[in-house]
């Protein structure tokens, strides 16, 4: 499954996506980049053209150093721009990754493992999405708003383009509620979560943060062990480590001002070289 986040804002019913920055007629742009130019650390920044700015950084960690129960952190934080107010909701998506809606198999005949989506709950209780059979993202904070979206046993392709959860915000302004969906006609289920925010200058920013699990996480429990890890710690230990290898240790070089550019780019490399040696942790890749 993927993950990704947008604004909504319920006064105009307008949704703001960091995909369309710079082609949606608003003064929208989207940057992203590695931490520190080389650290596998992922920043994206979304200027939505509504006044907020989400500024988003993912990484790869695990509940201690060896642990196999590995996860994604994902953590977002917005601000307001402007100076007046603003009064949005801050949404996250959990959609079908890549070619979807396709049952494959081979050359004889045997069905492979694919990308579609025939499941997909929300557990209001312990703030966390199961996705088929597996653990999906966790929520550190529960959302207001949340829908889930399937199909009822529909063949008509356009049932997708008139009942999913971007459709109603837009029409209708809310989503539907429901913790549970399922499609076994293309495997397209979706779902949105939603946070309202209200910006001032006196109180101008908002953090939300999520939990992916990768790892061995084989009980509910490991999901709490998961969730109770405190995120800031988590974050400060992956860049000091990753800090300490490209910089401290191993092979290094050293060359004048002028040519610090290719400094940056051979601690890239390493970078991305180390990020297939780790140990069998897991770490987002080239």
């Amino acid at each position: 499954y993927a993950v990704s986040f947008f604004l909504y804002d319920p006064a105009r019913r307008a949704l703001h996506f960091p995909q369309t920055a710079g082609l949606d007629g608003r003064a929208s742009s989207l940057r992203q980049e590695l931490q520190d130019r080389s650290l596998p650390v992922i920043l994206t920044s979304y200027r939505s053209g509504m006044g907020i700015e989400v500024e988003e950084k993912v990484f790869a960690t695990a509940l201690a150093a060896g642990d196999s129960r590995s996860f994604v952190m994902m953590r977002l934080k917005a601000r307001l721009l402007a100076s007046a107010p603003v009064e949005t909701w801050l949404c996250i998506s959990v959609s079908p990754m890549g070619p979807t809606g396709f049952q494959r198999h081979d050359s004889a005949g045997r069905f492979l493992a694919d990308r579609r989506l025939t499941l997909l709950r929300y557990i209001a209780l312990e703030r966390r999405v199961e996705v088929n059979a597996t653990w999906g993202p966790s929520f550190d904070t529960a959302p207001a708003h949340f829908g889930v979206y399937g199909n009822g046993g529909s063949m008509d392709p356009d049932f997708y383009l008139a009942n999913n959860p971007y459709a109603e915000l837009a029409t209708r302004g809310f989503l539907n509620g429901f913790d549970t969906a399922t499609d076994h006609v293309a495997g397209l289920c979706q779902g949105v979560f939603g946070w309202p925010m209200r910006l001032t200058p006196a109180d101008a920013s908002f953090s939300l943060d999520l939990r992916l699990p990768v790892g061995n996480f084989n009980a509910v429990p490991d999901l709490r062990d998961m969730s109770a890890a405190d995120a800031n710690t988590l974050e400060s230990w992956i860049a000091a480590g990753w800090a300490f290898t490209l910089f401290q240790s191993g092979l290094r070089i050293e060359l004048p001002p002028s040519l610090e550019y290719l400094a940056d780019q051979e601690a890239l490399c390493r970078s991305h070289l180390l990020i297939l040696a780790d140990s069998g942790e897991i770490h987002p890749g080239p």
